[in-house]
C-alpha cells in the first residue's frame, strides 16, 4: 500500500469535474440550465460529431457581467448563494458553481457574453491547463458556450464514450 498523500489541485479537479461531467449530454445540460437560469426564452445547440469534438449553445439570457467573466469558471463560484440560508431557498436549476468549472477542466471553452446592461461584450477563452484569456468581443446581449475537444486530456474518459450517433442521441433526449 503507497503512502497517503493529498491530491493535487488540478487531480482534483479532474475528479469532480467526472462527478458533473460523465458525457457531451452532461455538458448540454449544465449550460441549458445555465441558459434557462439567465432567463433566456431562446436557446440553439449545435454539436459535432456527438458533442466530443464540439458543442455550441447560445442564448438570449441575461449574459454575464464583465467583471464577473474572470471568476465564472472557476470552482466553486455562484451568482445563487451568498449566505447558507440561500440554499433553503433556491428555486433555479443550478447554484453549486460547479458546472463551468467542471467543463473547463476536461475541454477547452470559449465563452462570449454580453450582460443586457453592458455596452460590449466579454470572451472569455479557457484551454486546458492555461491561464485564461479575456478580452472585448462584440456581440448582442446573452450567452454562448463553445465546448471542444471533450476529454482530449483523459484518453481513459473518451475511450468510454459511446460512439458518435449514440452521444448524439443522448442530448436529444436532454
Amino acid at each position: 500500500m503507497g503512502k497517503v498523500k493529498v491530491l493535487s489541485e488540478d487531480i482534483v479537479s479532474l475528479i469532480s469535474a467526472g462527478e458533473v461531467i460523465e458525457n457531451p449530454s452532461s455538458i448540454v445540460k449544465e449550460l441549458v440550465e445555465n441558459s434557462l437560469d439567465a432567463g433566456a426564452d431562446s436557446i440553439d445547440i449545435s454539436i459535432l460529431n456527438g458533442g466530443i469534438n464540439k458543442i455550441t449553445i447560445s442564448d438570449n439570457g441575461l449574459g454575464i457581467l464583465r467583471e464577473d467573466c474572470p471568476i465564472c469558471i472557476q470552482r466553486y463560484s455562484t451568482s445563487k448563494i451568498r449566505i447558507k440560508q440561500d440554499i433553503d431557498s433556491i428555486r433555479t436549476y443550478g447554484f453549486r458553481g460547479e458546472a463551468l468549472a467542471s467543463i473547463t477542466s476536461v475541454a477547452d471553452v470559449r465563452i462570449t457574453t454580453q450582460a443586457q446592461n453592458e455596452q460590449t461584450g466579454t470572451i472569455v477563452i479557457a484551454r486546458l491547463g492555461q491561464k485564461p484569456i479575456i478580452d472585448d468581443t462584440a456581440r448582442p446581449p446573452g450567452t454562448t458556450v463553445e465546448v471542444t475537444d471533450l476529454f482530449r486530456d483523459i484518453p481513459a474518459r473518451r475511450k468510454h464514450l459511446a460512439d458518435s450517433k449514440v452521444e448524439a442521441q443522448r442530448i436529444q433526449e436532454v
